[in-house]
């Protein structure tokens, strides 16, 4: 089966932002093969940045899921005549966002600030977003006949996460953390679904730094962007990328897992491996002692 999951330019995490719009038929899309052709059942995780600094992106995001959701359900045609992916049958997503606060260790909001140190400094632990306003429930779900507008606008309110997350963001750790908790979910609300394509995708304007040792991260008396810092600086400090990729398998085959992105990086790399995208200079760690990220941005 060929899956499409249509990603934005790579806007977040540069200097200068244009936040146009997802065009599915460039390189802005993702086409890979998963599984086999019987595969028609696709559950989307999205990692939100919830970050007061994630305004723009998540308007973006929200202004973009209904073409996101019909190209899934109805893939445009081909030079052939042909659909250029098989259409899904049926979908379910889920939403969590960045904010796992400080990972339990107590830190004064004077050097994390006062989103990072609420809810017993876990933040959001997780949690998948299921606000009254939607209806309550942490999955929307659409089976092909269904209405795809209901759908859509569901899942378009589910993704209002908000801008009061922890600015320490852990997107890689509250993916996997937001897997878990679905895993106790059952029926209609099952997800992932053992017959589906997994798909995992993060919406951020910052480095990952989900962390393995708070104790140790914590344990100078860094604060603000010199903190921040350290999540590039002490990779012994965070949790290491075979680890995070076990855990977002979870035992499922690789072919039936889809991680992507949404991220900050110059726009001539995309469509670019991996490889050679981490190699380019303007992707590599420069420490800024001028902005509040601590970083000089990408792009």
């Amino acid at each position: 089966m060929l899956l499409s999951l249509a990603g934005a330019l790579p806007l977040v995490g540069c200097a200068t932002r244009d936040l146009g719009p997802i065009d599915p038929k460039t390189s802005r899309s993702i086409v890979m093969e998963v599984g086999g052709d019987a595969v028609v059942n696709v559950d989307l995780l999205f990692v939100i940045d919830d970050s007061g600094s994630m305004e723009q992106e998540q308007d973006s995001l929200r202004r973009e899921i209904p073409q996101l959701v019909r190209d899934l359900t109805d893939p445009p045609l081909g030079d052939d005549g042909r659909p250029l992916w098989n259409a899904a049958e049926s979908i379910r997503v889920a939403i969590v966002t960045s904010d796992l606060g400080t990972n339990g260790h107590l830190v004064p909001s004077s050097r994390v600030g006062s989103s990072c140190a609420a809810n017993a400094n876990f933040g959001r632990d997780g949690a998948l977003s299921s606000p009254t306003a939607c209806g309550g429930d942490p999955i929307a779900s659409w089976e092909e006949g269904d209405d795809i507008e209901s759908f859509v606008d569901e899942v378009g309110c589910l993704s209002n996460v908000g801008l009061t997350g922890c600015g320490l963001e852990q997107q890689l750790a509250a993916g996997v953390k937001g897997l878990q908790r679905t895993a106790e979910l059952s029926g209609d609300l099952a997800f992932p679904r053992p017959d589906a394509v997994l798909a995992v995708v993060v919406i951020s304007d910052e480095e990952d730094c989900s962390l393995a040792d708070a104790a140790g991260f914590f344990s100078g008396p860094e604060a603000g962007r010199q903190l921040n810092q350290r999540c590039t600086q002490r990779p012994d400090l965070l949790v290491g990328l075979d680890a995070l990729k076990a855990s977002l398998l979870n035992g499922r085959d690789d072919r039936d897992v889809i991680f992507s992105a949404i991220i900050g990086m110059p726009e001539d790399l995309v469509g670019q491996s991996p490889d050679t995208i981490l190699a380019d200079d303007r992707m590599q760690y420069v420490l800024d002692g001028t902005n509040e990220l601590g970083l000089e941005p990408a792009c």
